[in-house]
């Protein structure tokens, strides 16, 4: 091995770390390593030094003191050991640069005459560089940019070298940082040996820290097997690094200096305005050189600007000391601490801190600001902090229980608890009094949502009405306080009101919680986004829908937003805009990424309302029955009105659709009125063939209310179907109804009719021409269903002999029953047997219950 004079010598057992010396062996003119004492930065610049000399590079090593920090004490011995590289006499002339320093008033010129005449490279690597004062690294700078045969390389654990290196060199400078020296998993491992399967424990502990984890190393080699063998070295280790550092800290007798360092340990990383928040001191930024100059810490560049960090282990050690000289201060930094968290994006880590001290009014305030994260991106350690908070104090803090329930919601192994946590929040926001106006808007926000998930939807959307009220007195100030949080109550009170059924109200709440969101950032708007296209698409109102939708599509959201709990409505708008043109494959891809919170979800009704329609336009309606029926029983807990009669129409198609006309009568006999079942009576009775009472039921429809485009749109396609059925002049309806279709852009009405009407449909609007049979003509149209047999008309003598039959009496005992013959009764019976078209009594009631008379 070729000896470098200077060069400290190392352990044979020494770690070889590749990546960081081919990193060195980059042609860069200057190189900084910079890291913390113990990181391991003058073992690599050894290593790197002897590899090169080795390979026949020419190096010099100079390691700074407060002796050669200077600058004419700094060339002179760089001189000297210039010197001893060659006899040539380039190189010994420098050996005389003590005298030719001393003799010239003008340094930098004559130094870069002298290092210019190199004839070959030669690497300069300088350890200890934060001794050097700025005169030396600009010297080194200037030499540099008129040597191309000198290459520096700087080792040091302060950034100030580098903050001067940058601000005055011409020429490039490479950077290796503490994290880069940091050890890897791999590489603690092959430390460990025989114990590398600690390494990720011990890497943990250590940051990478060459020193540390050296010290447990040596430590686990001296301690023998056994239970919590691990975790007696690191105390142990802790503990003796905390001595030593606590000693040599105390030695400094600067009490001041030591405060300052006990407090800023309080925080895995400080910034400059944080350290003088914590300590008070205006000097803070001076302080901190001092600490890094000592090897507790260093500075590093993160994407939001320098934060100071120690080790961790040293902060550790310093944190106890600090909670044992003063613990009165512990609350109040930690308080200090998590707002600045909070304020540099790091939420979590604020309400940990937070919960830790038992501050919650801290705790809302975190949760207010940092809403939107918590419930999409830190579900699982939010419920996991959250879960630590006394239930006497949850009582008592109806945000924290809200925020608890809305996590454990969408578990479906946690329904029962969101249950509960949602009845806790609402009666603990009835148990507030006095509040200001933007928490009394909160609460009656919280209470709207969480009685609407436990499904009381009508004191819900009471809730709501209080909710719109309160925001739309607040001032300006108010709405402030609120923050990120106003487009949520915006949200939550539309959703209320929408499940309600009152869905003019929740468009225009949607469409305000939009523009609150506008002011507040991207992220923000994907909620009313999603809610505002979703609802537009239910209601038919399509090209407002796909407005919206490609707004959605083109903007950049979180992972997972638009496919999970929150992107529900998103997906809702995407198979309905698939739907009404005439691709069900394409519906059933949006709604599949939905499927595993489908189970969860409170909007439930409208995904399970879609896949139904997916499954009759794909003609597989037994595959859409029997997924209807599990949705339901996972839901059967939690009943909800939200799209009820829209969820029974799509169930009585499909049964249509298999033929099953008993059980589609039985279902819409059994529900109540409005209009949307009024229509699927009717549609019912257009597959029937009971052309009468397809007029009765739209005008019953009709007088009941068509509240949106999508109805009207129903309406107008089922009558037509009927005057096409009848043969009567549908030329005024034909075009006021395809016109409807064309202009709001609405194909899913003509997919909800027997493919017999659809065909005269399609006919007539072919025969009219123009842009209906345009449109009509651009989207293929699948229909599930087809005309089945008319229901025969009984009378009502014939249905009480019928009834009779299904039961187990036999023809007397039906005949002493009716108090008639037994004659009687087997006329009777012939007579319905006929017109069911059947010739048995099994027969009679089998058809009877087909077509749902029984």
């Amino acid at each position: 091995m070729t000896l470098v004079h200077g060069a400290p010598r190392l352990p044979v057992t020494v770690l070889e770390r590749e990546r960081l010396l081919c990193f060195l062996d980059e042609d860069s003119a200057i190189t900084v390593v910079r890291a913390s004492a113990g990181s391991g930065k003058t073992v690599l610049l050894t290593q790197w030094t002897r590899r090169a000399a080795d390979a026949g590079a020419r190096v010099v090593w100079l390691g700074a003191s407060p002796e050669s920090s200077g600058r004419l004490a700094f060339w002179a011995e760089l001189g000297r050991r210039f010197a001893m590289l060659s006899d040539e006499p380039e190189f010994s002339l420098l050996g005389t640069l003590s005298e030719s320093l001393s003799a010239t008033p003008d340094v930098s010129p004559l130094l870069g005459t002298l290092f210019g005449r190199l004839p070959e490279q030669v690497t300069v690597v300088v350890d200890n560089g934060q001794m050097l004062d700025e005169q030396v690294l600009r010297d080194l700078v200037d030499v540099v940019a008129v040597a191309p045969a000198l290459r520096v390389i700087v080792g040091t654990r302060s950034r100030t070298p580098l903050a001067a290196l940058e601000a005055m060199t011409r020429v490039p400078v490479s950077l290796i940082e503490g994290s880069d020296l940091a050890l890897t998993a791999d590489e603690t491992a092959e430390l460990l040996g025989p114990d590398s399967d600690l390494a990720e424990t011990v890497l943990s502990a250590s940051d990478g820290n060459a020193l540390v984890t050296h010290a447990l190393v040596l430590s686990l080699s001296r301690t023998p097997e056994g239970e919590g063998r691990l975790n007696t070295v690191l105390s142990e280790v802790r503990n003796a690094l905390g001595g030593s550092l606590l000693g040599s800290i105390s030695r400094l007798e600067d009490e001041r200096f030591f405060d300052f360092v006990l407090r800023i340990a309080r925080s895995s990383g400080v910034t400059l305005e944080l350290a003088r928040e914590l300590t008070g001191c205006d000097d803070s930024d001076a302080l901190l050189v001092r600490v890094e100059e000592s090897g507790l810490g260093l500075w590093t560049r993160t994407a939001k600007g320098e934060l100071f960090t120690l080790t961790t282990l040293v902060r550790e050690a310093l944190a106890a000391e600090h909670e044992r000289r003063l613990p009165a201060e512990g609350k109040h930094l930690d308080a200090i601490i998590a707002r600045w968290e909070l304020r540099t994006g790091k939420p979590l880590e604020a309400l940990a801190r937070a919960i830790s001290i038992g501050d919650y009014d801290l705790v809302a305030l975190v949760i207010k600001s940092a809403w939107y994260r918590f419930v999409s991106e830190h579900k699982l350690a939010v419920s996991e902090l959250l879960s630590r908070i006394p239930l006497t104090t949850l009582m008592r803090r109806p945000l924290v229980a809200m925020l608890l329930a809305l996590i454990y919601n969408q578990s479906p192994n946690h329904r029962l608890k969101a249950v509960e946590f949602f009845g806790l929040a609402v009666a603990a926001s009835r148990l507030m009094r006095n509040t200001p106006p933007a928490d009394a808007a909160l609460l009656r926000g919280m209470e709207s949502a969480a009685l609407r998930v436990i499904g009381q939807s009508q004191r819900a959307a009471a809730a709501a009405e209080r909710t719109t009220v309160l925001l739309g007195g607040l001032d300006v100030s108010s709405r402030e306080e609120l923050g990120t949080l106003l487009p949520v109550l915006g949200n939550h009170a539309g959703v209320s009101l929408l499940h309600a059924g009152r869905t003019t109200e929740a468009r225009e709440l949607f469409k305000a919680a939009l523009a609150d969101a506008d002011l507040l950032g991207t992220h923000f708007r994907f909620q009313p986004l999603a809610n505002l296209a979703g609802l537009d698409a239910i209601l038919g109102n399509i090209v407002e829908a796909r407005s919206t939708v490609s707004v959605a599509r083109t903007a950049t959201w979180p992972a997972r937003w638009k496919d999970g709990y929150a992107g529900a409505f998103y997906r809702v708008a995407e198979a309905i805009l698939a739907l009404e043109l005439g691709d069900p494959a394409a519906a059933s891809e949006h709604l599949r990424l939905l499927d595993p919170h489908l189970s969860t979800i409170e909007h439930w009704p409208a995904i399970a309302y879609l896949h139904g329609f997916v499954a009759l336009a794909s003609g597989e309606p037994v595959l859409g029955l029997e997924k209807l029926a599990r949705t339901r029983e996972w839901h059967a807990a939690r009943p909800t009105t939200f799209m009820h009669s829209a969820l029974t129409s799509i169930e009585s198609q499909l049964h249509l659709a298999v033929g099953d006309v008993a059980a589609s009568a039985r279902l819409l006999r059994g529900s109540s009125g409005g209009p949307v079942l009024a229509l699927a009576r009717a549609r019912h009775a257009l597959v029937v063939g009971e052309v009468r009472v397809v007029a009765a039921q739209l005008a019953q429809a009709a007088s009941a209310g068509l509240s949106s485009d999508r109805l009207r749109a129903e309406h107008a396609v089922l009558e037509l179907a009927l005057l096409l059925r009848e043969g009567r002049d549908s030329g005024h309806q034909a075009q006021a109804a395809l016109a409807l279709l064309t202009a709001r852009e609405l194909r899913m009405p003509l997919l909800q009719v027997p493919a017999e009407d659809l065909l005269a449909i399609t006919a007539l609007a072919d025969r009219m021409g123009g842009r209906t049979a345009e449109f009509i003509a651009e989207a293929p149209l699948p229909t599930g269903l087809r005309m089945l047999a008319e229901v025969p008309t009984l009378t009502p003598r014939e249905l009480v002999i019928l009834e009779q039959l299904a039961t187990q009496r036999t023809l007397p005992e039906i005949a002493a029953q009716l108090v008639v013959s037994r004659n009687t009764i087997k006329a009777q019976s012939r007579s319905l047997y006929r017109k069911l078209g059947v010739g048995s009594r099994d027969d009679a009631v089998a058809e009877a219950r087909r077509h749902g008379l029984l």
